[in-house]
């Protein structure tokens, strides 16, 4: 792409975990409409989730449930992230996690 970041354009990932839970992730820069968007399927409902627009449904056979969530911005998490680390909460990771995720991003590029 003609993106000025040092980061890979696009990722496609498919694989299992110790449960035999298939996993697909599909990452693209390429798209020219903001999508952040996640599908989770189950055996008993499925749910999807938009991050940009704050909803999350879930839907089985019986029942849909619709939740729309407060609009949080970059400001009000850098906040909640000094209070955790100030007052030993739990909103957002610590450091260790953070260091745990990028290991996960770094093993997954290498595959």
């Amino acid at each position: 792409s003609n993106l000025k970041i040092n980061s890979d354009d696009a990722a496609f990932l498919l694989g299992k975990n110790s449960q035999k839970t298939i996993i697909s992730i599909n990452l693209n820069f390429f798209y020219h409409q903001e999508v952040r968007q996640i599908f989770l399927n189950t055996k008993k409902e499925s749910i999807f989730i938009d991050l940009i627009n704050r909803i999350l449904i879930i839907k089985n056979t019986l029942n849909e449930k619709k939740i729309i969530f407060k609009n949080n911005n970059v400001e009000q998490t850098y906040i909640d992230l000094i209070r955790d680390v100030i007052f030993n909460k739990k909103k957002c990771c610590n450091f260790q996690e953070g260091i745990k995720i990028n290991n996960y991003i770094s093993k997954f590029k290498n595959i």
